[in-house]
């Protein structure tokens, strides 16, 4: 009858099961067990401050890269504030584009001069102003940008990885 206390212990260099209590296997005694191992994680930085953090601490550094490696966990922590700063400004960078490109209140107001009137006014290039008529058709798709406009998201920045500081 089979001993239900009994343990099992899979060996990698032998690759089978050894039973704990009773091990069969040359290597069982081998296995050293680390104490107050710290995790490493490596980084691969450029010099002009990109930085790519590889699947497997094994890969070959990429060429203008440089090899780091950073250990512990208040280094890993300084590591994700320096990223999280980096995505905050890239962030911020990019809502500056949008608001120089698209700079909704001026937008808005056509879109409700389209709607109401069917009207709108354009700018030539040589600087004179002239009117332009829009059908039903174009006053729905005002109507469909407004909404769209009024219904964007928040733009307050979410990097995404809920740590607490």
């Amino acid at each position: 009858m089979a001993n239900h206390n009994q343990r099992f212990m899979y060996c990698d260099d032998c690759a089978k099961v050894v039973r704990v209590d009773l091990p069969e296997c040359v290597h069982f005694g081998a296995i050293k067990v680390s104490k107050h191992v710290e995790s490493t994680t490596v980084v691969f930085r450029s010099s002009s401050g990109k930085i790519s953090i590889p699947w497997d601490d094994k890969t070959p550094c990429p060429k203008g890269y440089v090899r780091e490696e950073i250990r512990g966990a208040r280094a890993v922590r300084r590591l994700e504030q320096e990223l999280d700063a980096k995505d905050l400004q890239r962030h911020r960078n990019w809502q500056e584009k949008r608001q120089l490109l698209f700079r909704h209140d001026e937008r808005r107001e056509d879109l409700k001069q389209i709607i109401s009137q069917g009207v709108t006014t354009k700018v030539d290039a040589d600087g004179t102003r002239r009117t332009i008529h829009v059908s039903q058709f174009g006053r729905d798709l005002a109507r469909q940008a407004l909404r769209r406009i009024d219904s964007a998201p928040p733009e307050r920045y979410d990097p995404g990885n809920y740590r607490e500081s």
